[in-house]
This record gives structure tokens, sequence and C-alpha cells, in this order.
């Protein structure tokens, strides 16, 4: 009577003990197993922000350079006449640039509303100097200050780069 108890409570102490540490390798095999689950769920960083816009790769083309250096070419003429056709050379190759990338929409700004800030920090200046081509095209006598022009190509310079087509 008096060694009973104290080997019931030493056996039935082992027994708890084993019954723990399969417990513990369990939930250890139930962890690693949810983490290899949730890892496909990860974000995957994408250093192409045109892949990331359309989801797909993107060849560099070569069209984006030469056509702006053209731009400025017709841009440094000075003339009013040369500016208004720069800022609507500029938003043809831009509308280009997207169309080649992917983007759905049949017009421009069906193509440009496809895409937030979160994906291209210079949209709004891209809408701004869209807004101003459409202006010019649809007012034939609208005047257009240098400093307007230098703007509205700015924009659509800073979101060629921004995409990765320009340098």
């Amino acid at each position: 009577m008096e060694t009973f108890f104290p080997n019931d409570f030493a056996s039935m102490f082992k027994v708890i003990k084993i019954v723990i540490i399969v417990f513990d390798v369990i939930l250890l095999y139930v962890f690693v197993a949810m983490i290899l689950k949730v890892f496909k769920f990860r974000p995957h960083f994408v250093h192409d922000p045109r892949e990331y816009i359309t989801g797909k790769r993107f060849k560099k083309s070569s069209f984006v350079a030469k056509e702006w250096s053209k731009v400025l070419k017709i841009f440094s003429k000075g003339t009013a006449e040369s500016m208004r056709l720069a800022i609507i050379e500029a938003d043809s190759m831009v509308d280009r640039a997207l169309k080649e990338m992917g983007l759905a929409g049949e017009h421009f700004a069906d193509r440009l509303s496809g895409l937030t800030e979160d994906d291209v920090k210079s949209i709004e200046k891209v809408w701004e100097s869209h807004r101003l081509r459409n202006d010019l095209v649809h007012t034939p006598h609208l005047t257009l200050s240098f400093d307007e022009a230098k703007k509205a190509l700015r924009g659509y310079r800073d979101f060629l780069k921004e995409l990765g087509l320009l340098e």
C-alpha cells in the first residue's frame, strides 16, 4: 500500500508527458502545413511596373524613344502650331504604348481609366495632358502658352519614365 500510490502517479505522469509530446508534434506538423498552404497567397513583388499593371511580361519596344525624340524635335521649333502638334503626337504615342502593354479599351481614356494612382503615380499628370490635348483638338483656335505645352509634355514624359519606356 505504501508504494502503490507513487508508482501510479509516476506512470501516469509518463503517459501525460508522452501525450503532450505527441500533441506538440501534431501541432508543429499542422503549423508547417498551414504555412505551406498560405505561402501561395504571398505577394509577388514585380520589378517591372508594366507587368504589374497588365499581369503579363512586356517586351521593351524601341519605338517610344524614337517617337519621343520626334516629339521633342517638333516642340523645339517653338511655334504655337508645333507645340500643339507635339502634344497631339505625344498623346498618340502614349496611347500606342498602352495598347502594346495590353491594356483594354476602345479609346485612350478607356485604357487610362484602367489604371490607378497605385499602379502609376504620374497618372494624374497624364490625365491633365490628355485633357489639354482634347481641348486642342476640339477647339481649333485655342491659344496655348509655352508653359502649358511644356507641362503637358512633362506629364507624358514622367508617365513613360515611370513605366520604364523612356530613360
